[in-house]
């Protein structure tokens, strides 16, 4: 048995990402992480698991991702709590944490239209992939 966990399942693309999953996967192998986990129970299928996944909170996302085989991660939005570089480095170092073995990282609309704004974000993702032996599957949103 594969478990699947999804990040950020209360914004768009995470909640398509977890419907579509489970019609692929039994409910119960998927993990669905999201910061707000009373709203994300309401929203995901029946038999999904809801865990906390906020991407400030480094020892809860090492907790959330245990026993994960297979992750999306779903790249976060500005905060003025952290900077977006720190939270996803926050999210790469909980996988390896939690024994993660494969990350999918979605990325923005615009990198794949010019002007990209994020370039920096993106490359620097993909140095951080590199040492941990994960390939580096990066999916660009085009629309949802």
């Amino acid at each position: 048995m594969t478990t699947y966990a999804i990040t950020s399942v209360t914004g768009r693309f995470g909640r398509v990402a977890v419907k579509e999953l489970a019609q692929l996967v039994p409910a119960t192998d998927i993990v669905a992480l999201a910061r707000n986990t009373e709203k994300a129970a309401v929203l995901v299928p029946a038999g999904v698991t809801v865990r906390a996944g906020d991407y400030t909170q480094p020892a809860e996302l090492v907790q959330s991702l245990q026993g994960v085989d297979k992750l999306l991660f779903v790249s976060s939005i500005p905060s003025r709590v952290m900077p977006r570089p720190q939270q996803h480095q926050n999210v790469i170092d909980a996988a390896k944490q939690a024994g993660v073995s494969f990350i999918a990282y979605t990325s923005f609309p615009t990198l794949i239209r010019p002007p990209c704004r994020w370039p920096g974000i993106t490359s620097s993702l993909n140095r951080r992939f590199k040492p941990l032996g994960w390939p580096t599957p990066f999916c660009a949103i085009t629309g949802i």
